[in-house]
């Protein structure tokens, strides 16, 4: 099996020749119960993957935990408890790989399918993983140690695909907000030269300042590169090919965004007010959820039409001002 293969490759990396006993250590692991998370990784954006992993997806952070229990036979003390300690950051690197290995990439793939099919990309993973953070380290009273380590999972983890040809771009039309601007004027093709004749001024377009795609009830499951569409084109309305590239790539993009094209949030308070979103953000709302992984959004056809003719719509999303609101990840 291929996880095996990687998870021992990564575990016998992290062995010191001064330490090399901690082979011991590790097969002890196995008989410990599987521990949960630290408490700040739990939470409505927290995705469990794994015994001992999560990935929040409002901070693209993996975090995973792994125990070492004392070797047997070893008298001397200070050996004993430092490759106890040794065993125990060795495990939770290889659970932080199972964590990475399992986040979606899109409606079909996680990035375990990019990694068994790219050896650049697999080495490029685990290089990543073992300068893993320690956010937490603790010795138990009965001598085992418990370390927590944590990293940052951008989409920039994996290559770019390539551009397969301009996209037809589309968005929806937003909710009446109570109190709030009216909805976005619908644009029509007029017939003629010259414009039709009125007696009061047509009101001034309504600004906006990005895309709240409001998921909530289609059991959406986040992925680093979801897509919007219709039933009969999964990615009319958006995809990672209707942002700029300059906007998502490149030395002026701060590097927890690299390509990066939707932000997702599970309160509808702080997806409102999200700075991707602004102070007036244009509101879809998604129909159902598609996809092997549910991490598609289709939305009405009509609704797709209208937004297609919307250039607001359409720079924003080209400039991936795009907030997809959503249900808990523990009410999945």
């Amino acid at each position: 099996m291929y996880m095996p293969r990687m998870m021992q490759r990564l575990r016998m990396s992290m062995l010191s020749n001064q330490w090399y006993l901690n082979v011991l250590c590790l097969l002890a692991i196995g008989l410990s119960p599987s521990l949960s998370c630290a408490n700040e990784t739990k939470g409505p954006a927290v995705e469990q993957i794994g015994l001992n992993g999560s990935y929040n997806w409002t901070t693209d952070t993996a975090t995973a935990t792994g125990v070492g229990i004392p070797p047997q036979n070893i008298t001397n003390a200070f050996q004993a408890r430092e490759m106890t300690r040794t065993a125990a950051w060795s495990v939770a690197l290889a659970n932080l790989l199972e964590v990475v290995n399992g986040i979606r990439v899109d409606a079909q793939t996680t990035i375990k399918n990019h990694v068994t099919s790219n050896a650049e990309v697999q080495t490029h993973i685990e290089g990543m993983v073992k300068r893993a953070s320690v956010i937490e380290e603790k010795e138990l009273p009965t001598g085992e140690f418990r370390i927590t380590v944590q990293m940052h999972v951008p989409p920039g983890i994996l290559p770019p695909n390539v551009n397969p040809g301009p996209p037809t771009v589309v968005v929806s039309e937003p909710k009446r907000i109570p109190g709030g601007p009216p909805p976005m004027e619908e644009q029509k093709i007029k017939k003629g030269n010259s414009p039709p004749k009125t007696k009061t001024p047509p009101e001034p377009p309504t600004t906006y300042t990005g895309v709240l795609v409001d998921a909530r009830g289609t059991k959406m499951k986040p992925a680093m590169k979801p897509r919007i569409g219709t039933k009969d084109k999964a990615d009319s309305v958006y995809c990672e090919f209707h942002v700029g590239e300059t906007i998502i790539s490149g030395p002026t993009v701060p590097k927890e965004d690299q390509r990066k094209i939707a932000w997702y949030e599970f309160d509808e308070a702080k997806a409102r007010s999200h700075a991707r979103a602004g102070k007036n953000p244009l509101i879809i709302k998604a129909a159902q959820a598609s996809g092997a992984n549910n991490s598609d959004l289709i939305i009405d056809e009509t609704l797709a039409q209208k937004l297609a003719l919307s250039p607001v719509a359409q720079d924003l999303l080209y400039n991936a001002k795009v907030v997809i609101l959503t249900d808990p990840l523990t009410a999945l």
